[in-house]
């Protein structure tokens, strides 16, 4: 199975370097081994990566800009040789809002959209009918919250589509708000409709949903927790629980990172930068309660970025700070075990495995 990451390429990590782009390898499903690295795409600061349903393109961002400053922030489209692996710069579009740091992609591809984190917004992109970038729909956030130097400002990290395409949860580190978009497509545009509160400092970051749609999971990255969303018909996100990430007596320093939905729904992982770990969480199927089950160690320092393979058999997990991807066969509870497997990417920020 080919695998993909992203990475910062615009300042050094102690003696790792600085990345370059987009970068590839190889999973055997046998054993877990990663083989074959190379650089799949030069580029700027592509710290996301994203393919569609049928892994002919892939979607990039460009987290670039400062602040008011969004020059060179821009959603990438590449074209995928299925055959080699080889990705072909098709077009880009700036977006006008500085810092765009993941994507969602519409369930029917008719747009992809991005939360930009110092621009304090998210992106819809409308797409053509072969995936062309169109003409990007801007909305912007306002508020600060209780933490003086991380809260200042708005700071989406994330923009997360349902699975009807109805509406876009978008988790704001800043304002310690989830704030909720009506979404449509003929014009195309995002239209605010409610906001769900985190608990002030948490920071909400990365979201992930239940296969079936009914119940989120935000990750708080700057508290160190995971919160249980119930999804409302409406759009609404009703607040059913918060738990730690972190293991109980840890007292070092920690922030979260990525959170991620086995495929089969019974078991939700998050990672921690600091404590430098996956946690792992049972979900109770018809409440969207979490019970923890555990932690399993990255191998590596600040596992910004992991990811469950389609199948629910493996995780991968892309320790930034470290310069290392890891393998981990997952058990039948839903616990990752570790296989020995890694492999040197430079700087890696996210995971994304290439649709067979």
């Amino acid at each position: 199975m080919r695998v993909y990451t992203g990475s910062y390429t615009d300042h050094d990590v102690e003696d790792h370097g600085y990345g370059r782009g987009i970068y590839r390898f190889e999973l055997d499903t046998d054993s877990g081994a990663l083989s074959g690295m190379q650089l799949a795409a030069e580029a700027s600061n592509p710290n996301f990566v994203l393919f569609s349903r049928d892994g002919a393109r892939l979607y990039s961002v460009a987290e670039l800009g400062t602040g008011s400053d969004p020059a060179g922030a821009a959603i990438r489209r590449y074209d995928v040789d299925r055959a080699t692996g080889a990705l072909a710069l098709r077009s880009e579009v700036e977006i006008g809002v500085s810092g765009p740091c993941h994507l969602s992609l519409d369930p029917q591809e008719r747009a992809v959209f991005a939360g930009c984190y110092t621009g304090g917004g998210a992106v819809m992109v409308p797409l053509g009918g072969a995936g062309e970038l169109g003409a990007p729909v801007r909305t912007l956030h306002r508020g600060s919250s209780v933490n003086p130097e991380r809260q200042e400002a708005p700071h989406p990290h994330s923009a997360n589509v349902t699975a009807d395409g109805r509406f876009l949860h978008v988790p704001d580190l800043g304002i310690d708000r989830v704030v909720t978009y009506r979404v449509e497509h003929a014009p195309a545009r995002l239209t605010r409709i409610c906001d769900a509160a985190s608990n002030p400092g948490a920071g909400p970051r990365h979201l992930a949903f239940t296969p079936d749609g009914a119940f989120a999971y935000v990750m708080g990255e700057m508290a160190s927790t995971i919160m249980a969303f119930r999804c409302e018909r409406d759009g609404r996100l009703t607040h059913l629980q918060t738990l730690t990430s972190l293991p109980a007596g840890y007292s070092g320093e920690n922030s979260t990172a990525d959170v991620r939905m086995h495929p089969r729904g019974h078991v939700v992982y998050c990672s921690n930068r600091g404590h430098d770990s996956i946690a792992v969480f049972s979900v109770d199927r018809r409440s969207g309660e979490l019970t923890p089950l555990g932690h399993v160690s990255t191998g590596g320092r600040t596992p910004r970025g992991f990811n469950v393979d389609p199948s629910g058999t493996w995780l991968l997990a892309a320790n930034e700070q470290s310069g290392s991807v890891l393998s981990f066969r997952i058990d039948g509870a839903g616990m990752p075990v570790p296989t020995g497997a890694s492999i040197d990417v430079p700087r890696p920020t996210c995971v994304a495995f290439a649709p067979a």
